[in-house]
């Protein structure tokens, strides 16, 4: 059990990194530059919100029924 939230600790570090890394890369802020000079925020929050949608995993917690 130790192991297992350990190592659950260790990508979620893994995973935090990565997304500081994109967000400061060029490409990202070249995206993040077009995007305010095309006045284009309400299409890109609009097309992230879908990407998170189908790439964040989905929560299912199970309802603890009484007997």
């Amino acid at each position: 059990m130790a192991r297992t939230a350990k190592k659950a600790k260790t990508q979620n570090k893994e995973v935090s990194a990565a997304i500081k890394n994109f967000k400061t890369s060029s490409e990202a802020q070249d995206f993040y530059r077009f995007v305010f000079e095309n006045n284009l925020r309400d299409e890109a929050r609009m097309l992230m919100k879908l990407v998170l949608s189908k790439t964040a995993p989905t929560s299912k917690r199970k309802k603890r029924t009484l007997h």
